[in-house]
């Protein structure tokens, strides 16, 4: 498609007589004397003929005069060729062929300028923010009202404005030419003059046309002129006795009948159609004799468009070419030249015609002489009862600004001069443009075209003035009429209504497709005249409507690759846009008008939202809305007929880099992928999806939809770890053998299904915590190499996190071994996903497949050990009841059979940790240690002794369980007898152990206890006594904390019956040891003397006196060495007095701080910030 150059100014009708020269005559003279010897004329067709009506010209007689008749305003100039004058100057009298007569009409139509249309009842015009504020308008956001603009004195006329008038541009002049048929004598008379009927309307070749009736014609009494030729001896299979209705012959037509569909047959007409078929087919020569068992009637059967084709450019082989001097041709509407066919006719008044209420008086008013178009029947007379309206066409032959070659569409040019504009500054609007008469014209008349038939233009009224045309024609094309020049001629329907020379209602129709959906679609523009403030201007509005509602997919291409596209069939439920702004270029880098791709925009300069529904895999479906691009199949189709894949690439580039292709999707819900193993497996929430378009040579229009991204929400991971947050995937190729359909974006930030603040959905001991990868139909949201999980492989050094840890310690990674295959029938990837039932929506979390294996970690301070038969098993389900219900998890999850080895000074044994909760049961947790169940080594090994008090079973079902939001302490105390052996008395023994499971990642610690700080042991032996107690946690890292203190000292007491009195002198040492985060360590030791005192007088008055002194030291790691940090000591005395109900306390304390080795000040701990910048302010100057 390209620009045309100039153009041949022939296509014009010449507005005068042809000049005869003698050098011309000489020549011709020459050329018929030396025919003898050159039989074969060496020019072109078009030469040739150009010579031979140069030889009519010079060799007949030409009669050229005027009829004017100023009271029904007529004046024709009519031509006769092969006529001379009588002697008497009455009439003509032929002379010698050709017998012709030329009658030139005055110009038939203007063309109008139009405004453009944005919208609304009364009409919206687009202007310019400068034109908006010589306008004064204070919405700059919004459109201006038409009223305000027309006469408004504030607009520049040097803007875009609406100023009328109109400018209007005026045609050539329109030529009728009638073959007379010899006729001897044609009186100089205006009923002679204007007396066609007997004439032939000489017409190009390619305005011819075949008379085609439906059997609703035949079938109607009024019509039964209609020919039809007389069956000759045929040989016919008969199929079925029909009675029939002879059919009666008129004389002969010798027009080929031709199959033009003019209107569909109803049921009763279909046997009377058949018969006529047979007929007509025995009639024809070049027609087949025989009649298929099941014939239908020639109205519902598909044409062999390619076999009529040829044989009309057989008999019409002229492509599009200017119109010739001595052929008709009707300039209207401007710069398109029309001819009838040769079965027009034109019927007109010979006389004046007055108004019939006023014959007989001295009044006069004559109507507008004018010629109307007809058709004349078989026998070539003019037809009355409109039998032969089926053949009342015209064909557009030439236009003045169109190429030749139909592949060669002209850019548009709003210019009026007809020279392009690329500025713009000289913007006319009108009903048609130079790329519209290059589709009516290639469309209705070039029969040049292989695979191509053209369609004439159906006339309803054609009328011819001295004031203009009257026009009222229409024609239109099914798409698939078009296949093999959609690149280039695309018009689907024009429509043209216009009065004495003026468009009224201009429509035409442009086939494209939607983008990136591809649904068939129809760009119209129509111009229109509508009366509003005074003016009946023409106003153009554009709008796309949608030809083809629904559009399906496959899943994958016809080259065997995914689509990545989740929709089985898209719906387009918006049936057209309203009015829309002009279309301007959707992306730069494809040529042509602006028109040829564009997103419909409204007038307030949004992109209008189509409506539209998407059907899923599974048959749901979910509605959606999003602005579309329109396509022109002149951007599509390339000039082979094939796709267009460089302008389709480029409109992708465009369109896949644009914020229009993201769409909210309101998180409803959509299967990105077929559900194979349970209903609903591939269903997630959909924030938005981002829609790309990719060229596919082998689906019409040459695109398909793709998706770039999906933002979705897996309820699976927000049940379990109490987050919502959206996940962008992108869609995957789901025939795998682990059913991976999606997988995680390349832009999306990392998501973590994080479960150290849900260890009561896992058993708490675990937190298999994992980055999201990929989504499965089998397994749900899945970690680790998608093309491990897509072969049902489990790595899981890839799958989990480095934080997903066993006891708040342990990698899971390191302690399960890769599985290449399933595991006793088990699957060895963790499976987390949601099932939905007619009762709940379930969320579940099962990992079974799992085999553990011996690791070492942090060098040999921790082993992990599993037995033979080790197993780790989860299984969760999170039930939310879709009926008023409340919601219940059921947890059972438990890992067998392990020891941990810690620092080579303690080796605990595990039958079973586990966990299980249910919807009517109690949360147990259960610590089944083996027997032993606790075995320290190295210099713990004293307190092995201790053991033999706890069962192995003392953490089954224990005597206390304190569980929490933050997690679950298991615990057993066991309280010994007081030992007492004479003097010696040894009271308050308890020993005591404790596991604690944290919900929040934590570590699991356990504990173990002889006695406690708050409850120590006693020793007495006589007057002197003392007591203390031991305490030790430990992690999977090792010792967390040791804790110890003794004590010892004396104690006496008197009681005098109304006076009592005791005394106790006290000394320890208190010793803890802490582990801190850093893997550093906090030793605290502490030595005090206590003293107590307390007298009581009769029970009435009470003192109490109590001397506390205390030396504290701090030790730390600093720099890798132990070093005291701080050494602080603190003196307390406590005095208590009671009388009767009266009680005072004073205490006084007093405290001295020493700062160690490791603690000394730094400048930054003597010296403030604030103190520092002063410091330095003073001496800047």
């Amino acid at each position: 498609m390209k620009k045309p150059g100039n153009q041949p100014a022939s296509g014009h009708v010449s507005n005068g007589p042809q000049s005869k020269s003698r050098r011309k005559l000489l020549k011709l003279l020459g050329i018929s004397t030396g025919l003898s010897a050159t039989p074969v004329f060496a020019g072109s067709t078009e030469e040739w003929a150009d010579s031979l009506f140069s030889t009519a010209d010079l060799l007949n007689d030409k009669t050229e005069l005027v009829l004017f008749r100023p009271q029904d305003l007529l004046e024709l100039k009519m031509t006769f060729t092969g006529y001379k004058k009588s002697p008497d100057n009455k009439s003509l009298i032929k002379t010698a062929a050709p017998y012709l007569l030329l009658v030139e009409f005055h110009p038939q139509s203007l063309a109008e300028q139009a405004w453009e249309e944005a919208g609304g009842e009364e009409g919206q015009a687009n202007l310019d923010a400068a034109a908006k504020k010589d306008l004064k308008w204070n919405k700059p956001n919004e459109p201006v009202i038409t009223s305000m603009i027309i006469g408004n004195p504030n607009i520049n006329p040097g803007l875009k404005n609406i100023i009328p008038p109109a400018k209007t541009y005026i045609s050539g002049k329109t030529r009728l030419v009638f073959d007379t048929k010899g006729k001897d004598n044609i009186a100089l008379s205006p009923s002679s003059l204007l007396d066609w009927s007997s004439y032939q309307l000489v017409v190009n070749k390619r305005a011819t046309c075949s008379p085609v009736f439906t059997a609703a014609d035949i079938n109607t009494a009024p019509y039964n002129n209609i020919n039809i030729k007389a069956p000759q001896k045929v040989d016919v299979i008969k199929t079925e006795p029909v009675k029939t209705e002879p059919v009666k012959q008129p004389p002969v037509n010798n027009n080929n009948p031709g199959r033009r569909i003019i209107q569909p047959a109803t049921k009763d007409t279909l046997r009377r159609q058949v018969e006529v078929n047979r007929n007509i087919r025995a009639a024809g020569k070049d027609e087949s004799t025989q009649i298929q068992k099941n014939e239908l009637p020639v109205t519902v059967i598909k044409q062999d468009d390619g076999i009529l084709a040829n044989i009309s450019a057989f008999l019409n082989s002229n492509k599009p070419a200017p119109v010739g001097d001595m052929e008709t041709a009707i300039e209207a509407p401007y710069r398109l030249f029309l001819s009838p066919n040769q079965f027009a006719a034109w019927k007109q008044e010979t006389k004046l015609k007055n108004r019939p209420d006023l014959q007989g008086t001295q009044l006069s008013t004559y109507e507008l002489w004018y010629s109307r178009l007809a058709s004349t029947n078989c026998r070539g007379a003019l037809d009355n009862t409109r039998a032969t309206n089926a053949i009342k066409t015209v064909r557009a032959l030439w236009a003045t600004d169109i190429d030749g070659d139909w592949k060669n569409k002209p850019e548009r040019d709003y210019s009026p001069d007809g020279k392009m504009d690329s500025a713009g500054l000289n913007k006319f609007i009108t009903a048609l443009y130079n790329d519209d008469r290059h589709c009516i014209v290639h469309q209705t008349s070039n029969f040049g075209i292989s695979g191509f038939r053209p369609k004439p233009v159906q006339v309803n009224n054609l009328m011819l003035s001295t004031l203009g045309a009257w026009l009222d024609a229409i024609v239109e094309f099914k798409r698939p009429e078009l296949s093999s020049v959609l690149s280039d001629l695309n018009l689907l329907k024009w429509k043209h209504i216009a009065t004495l020379a003026r468009d009224h209602y201009v429509e035409v129709v442009y086939a494209g497709n939607m983008y990136p959906f591809g649904h068939e679609a129809a760009l119209v523009r129509i111009t229109e005249r509508k009366p509003k403030n005074g003016y009946a201007a023409n106003w153009q509005r554009y709008f796309v409507a949608i030809t083809e509602e629904e559009k399906k997919y496959n899943p994958v291409n016809r080259e065997n690759k995914h689509n990545a596209f989740p929709f089985s069939t898209i719906k387009i439920v918006t049936a057209a846009t309203p009015t829309i702004k002009t279309p301007t270029k959707f992306t730069g880098t494809i040529g042509g008008n602006d028109d040829h791709q564009f997103v419909p925009t409204m007038p307030n300069g949004q992109p209008f939202l189509f409506k539209l529904v998407g059907y899923d895999y599974d048959g749901g479906d979910v509605s959606f809305e999003m602005p579309l691009v329109f396509v022109s199949t002149n951007v599509s189709v390339n000039d082979s007929q094939a796709f267009h894949e460089g302008n389709i690439n480029k409109l992708n580039n465009a369109y896949n880099g644009n914020a229009i292709n993201t769409v909210s999707l309101r998180n409803q819900k959509l299967a990105l992928a077929r559900s194979v193993n349970k209903p609903g497996e591939t269903h997630y929430e959909t924030s938005s999806i981002v829609f790309n378009g990719r060229f596919d040579k082998n689906e019409a229009p040459g695109f398909v939809p793709t998706t770039a991204s999906l933002d979705i929400f897996a309820s699976a991971v927000e049940n379990i770890t109490g987050q919502r947050k959206a996940i962008k995937v992108q869609l995957e190729d789901d025939r795998n053998a682990g059913g991976i359909f999606a997988k995680l974006h390349a832009a999306s930030s990392k998501l973590t299904v994080d479960f150290n603040g849900s260890g009561n959905k896992t058993g708490g001991s675990l937190s298999p915590n994992f980055s999201i990868t990929g989504l499965s139909k089998a397994y749900g949201v899945i970690s680790g190499k998608l093309e491990d999980a897509k072969n049902k492989l489990m790595d899981p050094s890839q799958f989990f996190n480095t934080d997903a840890k066993l006891f708040g310690i342990i990698p899971l990674g390191d302690i399960i071994e890769k599985t290449a295959a399933l595991l006793n029938g088990e699957s060895p990837i963790p499976a987390l996903k949601n099932i939905e039932t007619d009762e709940a929506l379930i969320t579940q979390y099962n990992w079974k497949g799992a085999k553990l294996k011996q690791q070492k970690f942090f060098g040999d301070v921790l082993t992990f050990k599993p037995g033979g038969d080790a197993r780790l098993i989860i299984e969760t389900s999170l039930y939310r009841y879709k009926a008023n219900k409340p919601n219940a998890l059921i947890v059972d999850s438990h890992i067998s059979n392990f020891d941990v080895i810690l620092m080579g000074l303690a080796k605990v044994g595990f039958k079973k940790v586990g966990f299980k909760t249910g919807a009517n049961t109690k949360t147990d947790f259960t610590v089944d240690m083996k027997n032993p169940a606790l075995e320290f080594l190295g210099p713990l090994t004293f307190i092995n002794v201790l053991q033999k008090f706890i069962p192995a079973d003392g953490f089954s079902d224990p005597p206390f369980l304190d569980i929490t939001t933050s997690g679950i302490t298991s615990g057993y105390t066991l309280a010994l007898p007081d030992v007492q052996l004479g003097a010696f008395t040894l009271r308050n023994i308890n020993l005591g152990a404790s596991v604690s499971l944290s919900f929040t990642g934590g570590p699991l610690i356990m504990r173990f206890n002889f006695c406690e700080k708050h409850q120590p042991f006693t020793l007495t032996v006589s007057a002197l006594g003392g007591g203390g107690f031991f305490a030790m946690e430990l992690d999977m890292k090792g010792v967390r904390t040791i804790e110890a203190a003794l004590e010892f000292g004396a104690a006496a007491s008197i009681n005098l019956g109304v006076a009592s009195g005791a005394v106790s002198i006290m000394g320890g040492v208190y010793f803890k040891l802490t582990k801190k985060e850093d893997d550093g360590k906090e030793i605290t030791i502490e030595g005090y003397l206590r003293i107590n005192g307390a007298l009581s007088i009769l029970g009435i008055i009470t003192a109490s006196l109590e001397f506390l002194l205390q030396l504290i030291a701090n030790i730390e790691t600093v720099n890798g060495k132990d070093k005291v940090t701080k050494v602080w000591g603190k003196a307390t005395l406590k005095i208590k007095i009671e009388i009767f109900m009266f009680s005072k306390t004073v205490t006084l304390q007093t405290s001295r701080e020493f700062a160690g080795a490791g603690a000394d000040p730094t400048f930054a701990m003597l010296i403030s910030e604030n103190e520092w910048k002063q410091y330095c302010d003073a001496f800047a100057a």
